[in-house]
């Protein structure tokens, strides 16, 4: 059923003083299962747990993707946080699923439903800010 499993693994110790982190640890696992046909899954779990003011903070995020093909694949996200900066009360969930549709090389064409927390998000070296969200989002990108 499996033809190749990929795993990637990391860990992170640190300290933010600029966003009052104290004894920042991130861990993550990511496993990548390509299976005989071009279809693949990925499953991946992330936590991270610091101090900031007397508080002890944990935040946990749990996806799971299927590519049916290069062209199609869909994905479901999982957040958990009781950080006082990102929740109104003790703590606070998001959980999201989407689908992308890859048109040809340049367009894609991507719809999710759920909520969303914002924050930075990076990707090839660049940052960018993204908001909270919920409800139904279309999204068409094209690069050129």
């Amino acid at each position: 059923m499996f033809d190749i499993i990929d795993t990637k693994f990391f860990v992170d110790f640190a300290d933010d003083p600029f966003k009052l982190k104290q004894q920042r640890l991130s861990i993550g696992l990511n496993a990548n299962c390509k299976m005989l046909t071009r279809s693949s899954a990925e499953i991946g779990y992330q936590n991270q747990r610091f101090e900031r003011l007397g508080q002890r903070v944990e935040n946990h995020v749990l996806f799971l993707d299927f590519h049916y093909s290069p062209e199609l694949s869909t994905n479901i996200l999982y957040e958990y946080s009781n950080d006082l900066f990102l929740t109104n009360g003790e703590f606070a969930t998001w959980l999201g699923a989407g689908m992308r549709y890859k048109l040809n090389r340049k367009n894609n064409l991507q719809i999710f439903v759920g909520n969303r927390r914002g924050g930075p998000a990076c990707q090839a070296g660049v940052c960018y800010e993204v908001l909270d969200f919920k409800g139904i989002e279309l999204r068409f990108s094209s690069r050129f």
